[in-house]
């Protein structure tokens, strides 16, 4: 399975990162909130689940503006945990003010600065893990493995 993703283009790469970048930011965004509250779900925020589901509307961009997804995962390095961290930064700002303007008062606001760690371990994470992934599957193939 990941030989066949190694071998994919370019483009599809990108495209399979914007994707899991799509469904991590509101997953990211869910289980912040979800711990703030303390596992338990409050109702004042039902009319406002569309939240959950706008962060990647305006964090691709940001991502693809700072290069994000030019990064050939092979070739990791310092600069992708400071354009993670910028990218992440940006969005956890636009949400504030996104949350501000449309008067999202039930909202925790303590459970942004969680946000903000869990985009920056799971979009992190997942960089470091694809590049593990791709540098493992490189050394096995070398040593004679399919």
């Amino acid at each position: 399975m990941l030989e066949k993703l190694l071998s994919f283009s370019r483009h599809h790469k990108m495209a399979l990162l914007m994707l899991l970048d799509a469904l991590l930011l509101p997953l990211a965004l869910w289980s912040a909130v979800l711990l703030r509250l303390g596992g338990n779900w409050d109702p004042k925020l039902d009319p406002y689940l569309w939240i959950f589901a706008v962060p990647p509307l305006w964090v691709l961009p940001i991502f693809i503006k700072l290069g994000l997804y030019r990064a050939v995962l092979k070739f990791l390095d310092d600069r992708i945990v400071y354009t993670v961290f910028v990218g992440v930064s940006l969005s956890v700002l636009l949400l504030m003010a996104v949350i501000l303007m449309a008067g999202i008062a039930p909202f925790p606001r303590t459970a942004i600065v969680i946000f903000w760690v869990f985009a920056m371990a799971y979009i992190g994470g997942s960089r470091f893990f694809c590049a593990a992934s791709c540098a493992a599957s490189t050394r096995w193939t070398r040593r004679g493995g399919r």
